[in-house]
């Protein structure tokens, strides 16, 4: 039987990553859904004390030992921002411990936390953040999708874990 609009088939949901967050913030779990969207996953949070489901993530201190030692573990890194080996023209070889925080340097760059303040002369007559002059431009990633490529790291880590 057809649905109200005439649609009669299932429509399949994505996949789901439990999330553990060693310090539950709001920002970490935002920018952790965000990458999730951008591979293709929906989020769940978790506390750790049940198996995940499926794919893992542990943000924060390594699980010592329990269900949740398989999982991707990104270290909380609050400082990282640029992860050169993901910003250049191959990504780099991933396992399932990231040596890189991309969940804050996401954070930052989607609330834009690092050009709060910018320097004289790095804005224009409007007050716009001169490309030049952003922690992209000054590193020479103006033009690279940063936080699409640490959610293509991310979902390479995620892929070996299942």
């Amino acid at each position: 039987m057809a649905g109200a609009r005439g649609y009669d088939r299932a429509v399949s949901s994505p996949p789901t990553v439990d999330v553990v967050l060693a310090r539950p913030s709001p920002l970490a779990e935002y920018a952790i859904g965000v990458l999730a969207s951008a591979i293709g996953f929906r989020v769940r949070v978790v506390d750790g004390s049940s198996p995940p489901a499926g794919p893992c993530l542990h943000y924060g201190d390594a699980p010592g030992s329990g269900s949740h030692r398989g999982c991707v573990v990104v270290p909380e890194r609050p400082d990282d921002r640029l992860w050169e080996d993901a910003l250049g023209p191959s990504s780099p070889p991933v396992d399932r411990r990231l040596p890189f925080d991309v969940v804050a340097a996401t954070a930052a760059f989607l609330t834009d936390a690092e050009h709060r303040a910018p320097a004289p002369g790095a804005t224009d007559r409007h007050g716009r953040l001169l490309a030049a002059a952003s922690l992209q431009g000054r590193a020479g990633h103006a033009t690279t999708p940063i936080v699409n490529r640490y959610a293509a790291v991310l979902e390479a880590a995620l892929a070996q874990v299942g």
